[in-house]
């Protein structure tokens, strides 16, 4: 057996063994809270129903019937972990039973049965169809699949599964479950860079008062399997269904809290375990689909090439108006591949690696690098920073160390970052022979990123990198210069319609600042960007 597997085993048997603790602790306080009832009912019978026996057997039966439902509680939730660990995990049902080895007939009200679960398959927001629908009779059916055919870049994500609605939901106390429970009513999930970033969960009480419990923290989608048994949702809010009524905030239902696994499953299609980029799911997606059986939602992504690589151009204002040698067009590439998306609270480390390319169109008459004599019949460069200034190719990695946002609700959020540029820019020599300059810089640097609305936001990034030419030029009659530190700032302004985000435009204010010792060179660029799409299928949120 696998160490994954093995681990699953261990966490299911623990889990078990607390629930076989609690139960046989509430079953003997049941049956000694039992065998005074029956004192009591016995004190009844000989003083012909005298009034103070009678309240005493009143408090009696509902000491009872709260430890009853309690055990029962118990008792069905082991059930339910025992089928959940046994259907999504494979483990096997004796051995799990060795753990919960307890017989038990439900005394309380049950939650409601279902006939079964049915299947959707989601494609995107109104893009769902049930599995078993006659494909040519669905209009929604043949709307969806004839976009689908049209491009074969859709992955399959797995599967989501959610309970049906009004089903009794466990709450716990510490990690103990309680005897009170809430019914079901959706759950809304944001998938975000392979983190279940968001997670609400709606449920109502016996008079119909609606609870919204929420997590704290993201949850690795790679993990979920493992780490949702472990995780649960915290109290929110909570509304009346009179807005007459005033609600007590000190309700016992707002100190509990809700394990994630009883309410949203999610299980991975073996082959595309793969880091979804941004996903957001309500579910149902509509209250019919739910209403009579649990459900369950196979989602499809689209993987198109645009979705994966950001692709943008960039206009300098100032090349255009000719005071500056930037670049008029600058064309720019980059993707996120993911290392680590494994969060520890708050904290990623090592979560991703960003590749880019950048090709910017350098006017002829001020491509070039300025040279100068040395005096001794060799040139050098005048001015180091236009190594960088008037590079035309520029290609390198972001290596995202660490990333750190305080809470979800937070509207900005911190990275660390060691970037590695190489770059090449052009020298024109007397002869008019024409060389590619090249150069490399490494460094670090920190990026902020804040939002005003979920499609316009603000980023900010400071760096320092030291640059290397000697290394990678040989020309023996330019003299390279001595490695330098550069000193980068960079602002941008970014916006995109909100439900398109392949197409967003930007703007941006990069500063460069030669930090070498007695050096006071810098330069500017003020750009206008726009992020497009490449090839020719449709898109598809």
């Amino acid at each position: 057996m696998c160490s994954a597997a093995l681990a699953q085993e261990k966490d299911a048997k623990i889990y078990l063994d607390t629930l076989s603790k609690q139960f046989t602790k509430v079953k003997e306080s049941l049956v000694t809270e039992n065998k005074a009832l029956e004192d009591i009912k016995a004190k009844i019978v000989s003083s012909n129903t005298d009034k103070k026996v009678v309240t005493e057997l009143t408090a009696q039966l509902n000491k009872t019937k709260e430890l009853q439902a309690k055990l029962d509680s118990i008792y069905t939730v082991a059930q339910t972990a025992i089928s959940f660990y046994v259907t999504k995990n494979g483990l096997k049902k004796d051995e799990l039973k060795k753990n919960f080895p307890h017989e038990h007939q439900i005394a309380t009200a049950s939650p409601p049965k279902s006939d079964g679960s049915k299947t959707y398959l989601y494609f995107g927001e109104k893009k769902v169809i049930a599995e078993n629908d006659a494909i040519f009779k669905n209009k929604v059916a043949n709307d969806v699949f004839s976009e689908i055919l049209s491009t074969d870049s859709e992955t399959y994500l797995g599967d989501f599964s959610i309970p049906q609605k009004g089903q009794k939901i466990s709450l716990y106390d510490n990690g103990s479950v309680v005897s009170d429970r809430l019914n079901f009513q959706k759950v809304r999930v944001h998938i975000l860079e392979g983190s279940v970033y968001d997670i609400q969960i709606y449920v109502t009480d016996d008079n119909n008062n609606l609870y919204l419990y929420e997590n704290k923290f993201p949850i690795s989608l790679l993990r979920y399997t493992t780490l949702s048994p472990h995780n649960y949702m915290f109290f929110k809010m909570v509304t009346s269904n009179n807005p007459s009524t005033t609600l007590n905030l000190t309700d016992k239902f707002t100190t509990y809290s809700i394990k994630l696994s009883d309410v949203l499953t999610y299980i991975p299609n073996p082959g595309d375990n793969y880091v979804p980029e941004d996903l957001t799911l309500e579910l149902p997606t509509k209250t019919e689909e739910n209403a009579n059986e649990a459900v369950t939602y196979k989602v499809r992504q689209n993987t198109a090439l645009q979705n994966i690589v950001e692709l943008r151009t960039y206009t300098d204002f100032l090349g255009l108006f000719g005071d500056a040698p930037n670049g008029i067009v600058q064309l720019e590439g980059k993707a996120d591949f993911y290392i680590n998306p494994f969060n520890t609270k708050a904290c990623y480390f090592f979560k991703k690696i960003t590749p880019f390319v950048n090709f910017a169109r350098l006017d002829e008459d001020v491509r070039y690098l300025t040279l100068e004599a040395d005096g001794a019949g060799n040139s050098k460069i005048k001015n180091p920073l236009q190594i960088l200034e008037k590079s035309y190719l520029q290609m390198g990695v972001n290596l995202s160390v660490f990333s750190y946002k305080p809470r979800k609700e937070y509207p900005f959020s911190l990275s660390l970052y060691i970037p590695a540029r190489y770059q090449i820019a052009d020298i024109k020599t007397i002869s008019d022979l024409i060389i590619g300059y090249k150069s490399l810089g490494l460094g670090g640097g920190i990026l902020l990123d804040f939002k005003r609305y979920n499609n316009f936001g603000f980023t900010y990034s400071a760096e320092l990198t030291n640059y290397n030419a000697a290394s990678f030029n040989t020309e023996p009659s330019i003299i390279n210069p001595d490695r330098f530190w550069v000193f980068k700032n960079e602002a941008e302004v970014y916006y995109n319609p909100a439900k398109n985000k392949q197409q967003a435009i930007f703007l941006r204010l990069k500063t460069f600042n030669n930090s070498t010792k007695g050096n006071s060179e810098a330069f500017y660029q003020l750009q206008f960007g726009y992020r497009f799409a490449i090839g020719v299928s449709k898109l598809k949120q």
